[in-house]
């Protein structure tokens, strides 16, 4: 974990109160077997044992590009502690809809790269199977016969299309983390910037710095937690930074006092991503306390983030929606912005209001009405 900083230990506190209040959220969250386990730990033992569960079924989960839900379930992985006391992490792999258990998978060497191949194997094979703990790094080469060739004009096209699609006075932000998707930050905003875009996000500062090093003036959000001691850099840089606790913004205050800066920042709120963001009503009336009158932030915005905004089952979307706006009815600072759009919210028509529309992935050229990316 990283002390005191980061979502890592903002997450470890959100754990710890849940905790508190029983076993609810830990019967929803654990298998069977792993609630057994957990079940024999000490208090500050349970907090360290259900938040590196939750952080490890919902990385798998994002990892196959679905986020907790019908499609992966809490179910479907399971991290148990051996006898030696080391944690062993099983799943149940899939393609598509279609589940497969982990034992059915093997490890095959026949060529120089290891991959997972799916056969079934005899019953005396599966007792044999171990889990798999992935040792091999990739190798980054620069002899090496691949290009990516990047259309410029379509990307230009992409976001004059994004933002014909806009609702009279929405604001078109183009994500533009790491790296652009791998399509070259520095390069792409200004064409897009061209062609109509009206602000940029990216995850972290240093992407934001990079930006306005490549001469990029319209605003910038960071979408992931930075440390507080940052706080004045992405003030005197213009970059707004998202919030999700308390203490973050008395030690981010102490930063811009010391240097006359005062910062923009967003409000982060988890309707149900499991990210980042403010989910208790009295943290965050806390929060919007501090801030009135508060010289050292200027509050730009207010944000969420929807894990499913494009699956048919959309019982989850308004799930999340109905608790973004109760912790919109909480406010009592105005933020200028109010925004939770992203690509698939805007493709699939999801009638939520929404000052600011993240349009990410869809630039690029990928087609979430379709099975397959459109060519850029």
């Amino acid at each position: 974990m990283i002390k005191n900083i980061g979502v890592d230990q903002i997450e470890v506190d959100r754990i710890a109160k849940v905790v508190d209040r029983g076993d609810g959220f830990a019967r929803k969250v654990l298998t069977d077997r792993e609630f057994a386990q957990y079940q024999d730990l000490t208090h500050k033992r349970k907090i360290e044992y259900l938040g590196g569960r939750f952080a490890i079924k919902e990385a798998f989960s994002k990892a196959w590009g679905t986020g907790i839900g019908q499609a992966v379930s809490f179910e479907d992985v399971e991290t148990l502690r051996t006898e030696s006391g080391a944690p062993v992490t099983t799943s149940r792999i899939f393609t598509g809809r279609i589940f497969f258990p982990a034992s059915r998978m093997m490890i095959t060497r026949s060529s120089p790269w290891s991959c997972l191949k799916s056969r079934p194997l005899a019953p005396r094979d599966r007792q044999t199977i171990a889990p798999v703990i992935w040792e091999e790094k990739m190798i980054t080469a620069v002899n090496r016969p691949a290009a990516l060739h990047i259309n410029l004009a379509a990307i230009k096209e992409n976001t004059r299309q994004a933002k014909a699609h806009l609702k009279p006075g929405q604001k078109l932000f183009c994500v533009v983390k790491a790296n652009a998707y791998g399509h070259g930050a520095a390069r792409l905003a200004p064409v897009m910037e061209e062609a109509g875009a009206d602000g940029f996000c990216v995850a972290m500062l240093d992407e934001g710095l990079e930006l306005r090093r490549a001469q990029i003036v319209k605003p910038i959000l960071v979408l992931g937690l930075q440390p507080a001691e940052e706080a004045a850099l992405a003030a005197a840089n213009d970059i707004s930074l998202p919030v999700s606790s308390l203490d973050w913004l008395k030690k981010a205050e102490k930063v811009l006092r010391k240097e006359g800066l005062q910062l923009k920042i967003h409000l982060a709120i988890d309707s149900g991503m499991g990210r980042i963001g403010f989910s208790e009503d009295e943290d965050f009336k806390a929060v919007n306390e501090y801030l009135q009158g508060n010289d050292a932030f200027f509050v730009e915005g207010m944000f969420t983030h929807f894990a499913s905004a494009d699956s048919a089952d959309a019982s989850y979307f308004d799930y999340q929606v109905k608790r973004f706006k109760h912790m919109e009815s909480l406010l009592t600072v105005k933020p200028k912005w109010i925004h939770v759009d992203n690509t698939a919210a805007i493709l699939f028509d999801k009638d939520v209001a929404s000052d600011i529309v993240r349009f990410g992935i869809g630039l690029y050229g990928l087609n979430l009405h379709q099975p397959q990316a459109a060519g850029t």
